[in-house]
């Protein structure tokens, strides 16, 4: 039987406002590992990589309140390797977009995780670029921190050319319709900037 995450997908919704449909595929990972594997192994350069942290960089436990707080989680050094790996490739097309919102109360932990995710560079290196509070879910909401988003892609992505967005982010029953916030993420990149995108979204399933 076909594994419903390992699928592409066209939206024929989107076929009636765009003149292109916005190609849409997932596939299934049980790792953030298992997905850089197969994002390096493709070789295709031309993309931007949106990582999430709960369950991509920080375990599922770290998603409980209160949890990586008393025990002081950190991202492992193989998935800070894996992470470095990407960015060595990619540069400074490699972000992280959360919903976390670090001004939010303090035992969700959401300001400690994000702290450590940017701590999460070599020596001298980049910065790694983190846009957090975004309703991911809710494409009509967290529009300014959305905004934030696009500006920065559009101040680093070639106009008018074509692109992969390539999506790292796990599997989760409150983040069922996760492709809204890819599919708005390509209208408006095609929209402001002429660049014309597919989406791959690897879904880790631990």
């Amino acid at each position: 039987m076909e594994n419903i995450l390992d699928r592409e997908t066209v939206f024929p919704e989107e076929e009636e406002k765009n003149e292109e449909a916005i190609s849409y595929k997932e596939i299934s990972c049980s790792s953030f590992e298992e997905a850089v594997e197969k994002v390096v192994t493709e070789e295709d350069y031309n993309r931007i990589i949106l990582c999430d942290i709960d369950g991509v960089l920080f375990g599922n436990k770290d998603k409980a309140p209160l949890y990586s707080l008393i025990k002081k989680s950190e991202i492992e050094d193989q998935t800070q390797g894996y992470l470095w790996n990407l960015r060595e490739i990619y540069g400074d097309r490699v972000v992280i977009v959360t919903n976390r919102n670090p001004r939010l109360n303090l035992f969700l932990s959401s300001r400690y995780l994000i702290n450590k995710t940017e701590e999460v560079k070599e020596n001298n290196g980049p910065e790694l670029k983190v846009f957090h509070s975004l309703l991911k879910q809710v494409p009509f909401l967290a529009r300014k921190e959305k905004e934030k988003f696009l500006e920065y892609a559009g101040s680093i992505l070639p106009h008018n050319r074509e692109l992969l967005i390539t999506s790292i982010e796990d599997w989760s029953v409150v983040s069922l319709n996760r492709k809204s916030f890819l599919i708005n993420i390509s209208k408006e990149l095609s929209k402001r900037y002429g660049i014309k995108s597919g989406i791959i979204n690897y879904v880790i399933k631990k």
